[in-house]
C-alpha cells in the first residue's frame, strides 16, 4: 500500500526500500509490513485523538511504526530512547496514546511506563516475552496485508518539547511541517 511504496514494489520489485545494520527489505516486503501495520492499528481502538507512541531506537521497525500510524491516520508520539520510565509514563498519559511500540532497548522500561500510564497494549519487537508485552511479529502477521483505508484523515505527529515549566510539553506538528490534507492520499501526494 504506502501509496508511493505500493508504486516502487511493483516498479523495483527487487531493489532494498528499508534498511538496517541487520536487516533489508525489499520494497515488496516493505510495502507488505506497512499494509499489515496501517491495518493492524485500524483494528485498534486508539481514542480520539489515535495517539501512537514509539518508544524504540533507531530500526527498520521503528521507521515502520511511525508511517505506519500516518498511513492508518494515527498521530504518531516520538518517545526519545534516552528517557527513563517516569518520563516516558508521563508522556504516554500526556499524550493519551492507546499503544506504544517498543525495541529491545527500551522494553522493560516501555512496559513499566505503559502500565503507570494506563496504556492498554505495548507492542515490542525482538524483545523478551512477557504477558504485558504483544510481540510485533504475531501482531503483525495477525494484520491483513490487503491494502488498508485512504479514506481516512491524517493526523498530525505530537512532538514534546523541553517546556519551560520542567515538564516537556506535548505540541502538534506545526502546520508549515505538515502537509495536511483530508485523506491520507491527498496527505501522501502534498508530501
Amino acid at each position: 500500500m504506502a501509496l508511493l511504496v505500493a508504486d516502487r514494489a511493483r516498479e523495483q520489485p527487487g531493489e532494498v526500500g528499508l534498511r538496517d545494520d541487520r536487516v533489508a527489505l525489499t520494497w515488496p516486503e516493505l510495502n507488505g509490513l506497512l499494509n499489515r501495520v496501517a491495518n493492524g492499528l485500524h483494528q485498534l481502538d486508539l481514542g480520539p485523538q489515535r495517539r501512537v507512541a514509539v518508544y524504540a531506537e533507531n530500526a527498520v521497525e521503528t521507521v515502520v511504526a511511525h508511517l505506519g500510524a500516518l498511513l492508518a491516520g494515527a498521530s504518531s508520539v516520538p518517545v526519545n530512547f534516552h528517557l527513563t520510565t517516569d518520563e516516558v509514563a508521563y508522556i504516554l498519559a500526556d499524550s493519551g496514546a492507546a499503544v506504544v511500540f517498543v525495541g529491545p532497548e527500551t522494553a522493560e522500561r516501555g512496559i513499566e511506563a505503559a502500565a503507570q500510564a494506563g496504556v492498554p497494549l505495548v507492542i515490542g519487537w525482538r524483545s523478551a516475552p512477557s504477558p504485558d508485552n504483544t510481540p510485533w511479529e504475531g501482531w503483525v502477521a495477525a494484520s491483513d496485508p490487503a491494502e488498508p483505508r485512504v479514506d481516512v484523515p491524517p493526523r498530525p505527529n505530537l512532538m514534546y518539547t523541553s517546556g519551560t515549566t520542567g515538564r516537556p510539553k506535548g505540541v502538534d506538528l506545526p502546520p508549515t511541517m505538515f502537509a495536511g490534507g483530508t485523506t491520507i492520499t491527498e496527505h501522501v501526494d502534498a508530501l
